[in-house]
């Protein structure tokens, strides 16, 4: 995952790493339940993506594995209680066993809560989305939706980092920074391989560069 621009401070964020087709089920529906904003102008859809913070398909497994693990330390603890009950010692736990039992336990709930907690984030974040309209953005999340028109946002930052391996170019990271006049803030990131048009355009925008320019185009 690409984490060099992770440090980009914002109350939200949105990774723009899986654009959606506009005709998307998801993506059709999501903008017919935005309501018409900026002054009531017909909005015209140019962008959307799939808005995750981190890159769930590499998180879910991660994450899955160590729940696994969590569950399997979780049994063993239980095993041991009742192995040492019934086929070592017919009086009682032994005292190691309680200590090992405990410690086993302890780990393997933490390792259960932990990953839990993640698996449920990175699900949820998969139904997160980020439309571009002609007249404004939007952020969909589970729980809200988040709306900047054009007139709303006060400005547009920029950084980027450049990826090089074996000395062949591997993209480029970039880190969009929307503050409103309300003072949200909202970062896009992203890597972008080349691909984007050397301007900003109303076209169809499948890559973080050309959103980012098209918004700084917008606003800036």
């Amino acid at each position: 995952m690409d984490t060099s621009l992770w440090s980009v401070e914002g109350s939200n964020k949105a990774r723009l790493n899986a654009p959606l087709a506009l005709t998307d089920q998801q993506v059709v529906a999501a903008s017919e339940r935005l309501a018409t904003f900026n002054e009531g102008r017909p909005r015209q859809l140019l962008g959307a993506f799939r808005s995750t913070p981190m890159q769930p398909h590499a998180g879910i497994p991660i994450f899955g594995l160590v729940l696994v693990i969590g569950i399997a330390i979780v049994v063993l603890a239980i095993w041991l209680a009742v192995f040492d009950r019934n086929g070592i010692i017919a009086r009682g736990l032994s005292v190691r066993v309680i200590v090992v039992g405990t410690v086993l336990l302890v780990i393997g709930v933490a390792l259960l809560l932990y990953s839990g907690r993640k698996l449920y984030q990175l699900v949820r974040d998969l139904r997160q989305l980020f439309l571009i309209f002609d007249n404004g953005v939007a952020h969909i999340l589970p729980d809200a939706t988040n709306v900047y028109s054009w007139s709303q946002i006060k400005e547009v930052r920029h950084q980027s980092v450049s990826f090089e391996y074996g000395g062949m170019s591997t993209g480029t990271e970039h880190a969009y920074t929307v503050i409103d006049r309300d003072g949200r803030q909202l970062v896009l990131l992203g890597r972008s391989y080349g691909t984007a048009n050397d301007e900003a355009s109303g076209d169809t925008l499948t890559d973080v560069e050309q959103v980012g320019r098209f918004l700084e185009a917008k606003v800036n």
